[in-house]
């Protein structure tokens, strides 16, 4: 709203300045008209004083009624009392012609100030629409950065939390398979460890690779082997890796969810 304020300041002071010129103009066209009308009155007496010579010669009458040949001071002074009054006018007309232009001018300059001033003013006001258009651009980006913070957090904690129930399932079904050890009948499933590896390669850092890839092997040779004794031995490492307090060392520093 207060740009537009300035721009509709700026137009007003366009208008003006175009006013101006407007007067100037009509100011000088004014000037020509009496520089014009001095011309025709000027004309209009020469011609009045070449009609009056020509009706005073058509009555047989001569110059020398009003001049003395014999004195060219006397010419001299008839001419002068012909063209004074043609003189004292251009003066009159002249001194009138150059009072308008100087109060013309005058008012040309009044208003060329009073114009700097408005433009003065019209720049202060775009200046501090400006300032005050940079510094809620700034307030705009501060909230947005402190938005996008926020969210990246609130995303950041829900990926952790997603993380921490992932990893907590893979815990339990461990523990799942440890709890197997004291059934009546002692079994593993390759195929159920093979996904909960799986499944911890992606959640668990790589680390743990190795373990599971020993627990993998163990379950695989309890499978494939047909001796008791020698499959008594391998359920018992199995035992020994999946006891929760083992699992707990092992998997404890990846299950808590840090800031």
């Amino acid at each position: 709203m207060e740009l537009k304020f300035n721009r509709l300041r700026v137009g007003v002071a366009f208008l003006l300045a175009a006013r101006d010129q407007r007067r100037a103009k009509k100011a000088s066209v004014q000037s020509a008209t009496t520089e014009q009308k001095a011309w025709v009155l000027t004309v209009a007496y020469l011609s009045l004083i070449v009609v009056a010579f020509v009706l005073f010669y058509s009555t047989g009458k001569h110059l020398g009624v009003f001049v003395d040949e014999e004195k060219l001071n006397s010419l001299g002074d008839f001419l002068s009392g012909i063209f004074a009054p043609l003189a004292f006018f251009w003066l009159v007309v002249s001194v009138k012609m150059q009072s308008k232009e100087l109060a013309a001018q005058r008012e040309e300059l009044a208003m060329t100030r009073q114009e700097f001033v408005d433009n003065r003013e019209v720049m202060r006001e775009q200046a501090e629409a400006a300032q005050a258009h940079k510094n809620f651009v700034e307030e705009q980006t501060a909230i947005m950065k402190e938005q996008a913070e926020h969210a990246k957090k609130v995303q950041d904690d829900n990926y952790k939390m997603l993380l921490f129930e992932k990893r907590m399932e893979v815990y339990n079904d461990l523990r799942h398979i440890f709890d197997q050890c004291f059934g009546s009948e002692v079994s593993f499933d390759t195929f159920d460890f093979l996904h909960i590896s799986n499944r911890a390669s992606f959640i668990f850092p790589k680390e743990l690779e190795n373990w599971f890839e020993k627990i993998g092997k163990l379950i695989e040779e309890y499978n494939n082997e047909s001796d008791a004794r020698q499959m008594a031995v391998i359920e018992d490492e199995i035992r020994q890796s999946l006891e929760p307090d083992k699992l707990y060392y092992i998997f404890g520093p990846y299950m808590v969810v840090s800031n």
